[in-house]
């Protein structure tokens, strides 16, 4: 299917010809979060600023791993988020401008001694990670050569999970994620003062919307962007009431 682009349309932009254009996402609070009115931090600044390029836009939630898959593969989406930014995400990615920062380190139980400083000191431990997350290039590639010890799962929340129940040393996660999952999940909260997230960041990651690597694609970055311009400020504004 393809995408034909109109004339000069809402705030100078050219709008594109998608009735309902889809986007695949995943619930990934307090970023993404399904069960907001607002769809999460990153998620309202992302309609915000599509809904001015193309209105009828839609949002649909997948697991990780399936949002990428769709956005990319499936006819009737034409991107997804979030994304990070890596050399392996370009070669598949035309990316948005940065909206936003997520701070990616290890959380790990209280008590338990884990440090690190160099990436030397991961070797020792075992380590859970979600599988197909970009965490960061030197780790992700000592992973993928087998000099890390890394447990792979579907979701944070299982991360969690096999934290707590001591199955891993520590995790790779977003410190905001750990935060909410901490403060709003039964399963975490009695439990919450026994897992603390380390001071040394893995990485400071920038959020990106992934639209497809095509003319429309581009196109489409580019309207996206400039929308942004808009969409930024309307998102920090406070709810009139």
């Amino acid at each position: 299917m393809r995408y034909p682009v109109l004339a000069a349309g809402l705030f100078g932009l050219a709008q594109l010809a998608w009735a309902a254009p889809m986007m695949a996402t995943t619930n990934w609070p307090p970023y993404v979060d399904e069960k907001h009115a607002s769809g999460g931090s990153l998620g309202s600044v992302v309609m915000s600023a599509m809904t001015r390029v193309a209105p009828g836009t839609r949002v649909a939630y997948f697991p990780w791993r399936r949002a990428v898959l769709t956005g990319l593969t499936h006819p009737d989406y034409i991107a997804y988020f979030p994304e990070y930014d890596s050399p392996e995400v370009r070669q598949r990615c035309v990316l948005s401008r940065s909206l936003g920062h997520s701070p990616v380190g290890f959380a790990y139980r209280t008590g338990s001694g884990f440090d690190w400083q160099g990436f030397g000191d991961l070797k020792r431990y075992r380590i859970g990670a979600v599988a197909g997350y970009v965490n960061q290039d030197s780790f992700d590639a000592m992973a993928r050569r087998g000099e890390l010890k890394v447990e792979s799962v579907s979701t944070d929340a299982m991360n969690i999970q096999k934290l707590l129940a001591r199955r891993v040393d520590a995790i790779v996660i977003d410190r905001a994620v750990l935060d909410h999952a901490l403060a709003t999940q039964p399963a975490f909260e009695a439990r919450r003062a026994s897992i603390a997230f380390h001071p040394r960041l893995l990485q400071l990651q920038t959020l990106h919307v992934c639209f497809r690597p095509t003319p429309e694609g581009h196109a489409l970055q580019a309207a996206f962007d400039q929308a942004l311009e808009a969409a930024l400020p309307a998102a920090r504004e406070p709810a009139r009431k």
